[in-house]
């Protein structure tokens, strides 16, 4: 009779540890859920922040990152003269950008605080925005004037 229960009890456990890989999501670098189809994501501000870092954006965005706390201060005519000396934003780094400045990302309080248990400042992301702004991601080929994202 135990090892009849034994049994069950161990092909009890083996099915829960084959449902739970059947059903576990991959995720971004901040915990959120990843589609496993072409690698889109699903979620917030958190994984357009890692999109953004890691994906199309990522040297014209570290670039910024590199410089917030200087740049967040420049006046619009000298900041207009560090974005023109940037990395060239491909034409995806441009939708992205602007869909992470859409969504008022870089004023969200869950990724500021995830950047900041991860080395990047405030600024760092904030100045996102404004080199998006600033950048040719404004061309009426992406659709135009970017607001300020809601910060």
């Amino acid at each position: 009779m135990a090892s009849i229960r034994a049994t069950y009890y161990l092909l009890g456990i083996i099915i829960v540890l084959l449902i739970s890989a059947a059903t576990a999501q991959d995720t971004d670098i901040y915990g959120n859920p990843v589609s496993s189809d072409q690698g889109s994501y699903v979620g917030g501000c958190s994984s357009q922040g890692d999109r953004l870092f890691n994906g199309n954006c990522g040297s014209f965005v570290e670039y910024f990152r590199a410089r917030a706390d200087y740049a967040i201060s420049q006046s619009d005519a000298d900041f207009r003269t560090t974005v023109n000396s940037s990395p060239y934003p491909s034409d995806g780094c441009c939708y992205d950008a602007r869909s992470f400045v859409q969504g008022g990302c870089s004023c969200d309080r869950n990724l500021l605080s995830q950047a900041a248990q991860r080395g990047v400042s405030n600024n760092g992301i904030r100045i996102i925005a404004r080199a998006t702004q600033f950048s040719r991601c404004t061309s009426s080929q992406f659709g135009g004037g970017i607001g300020t994202g809601g910060c």
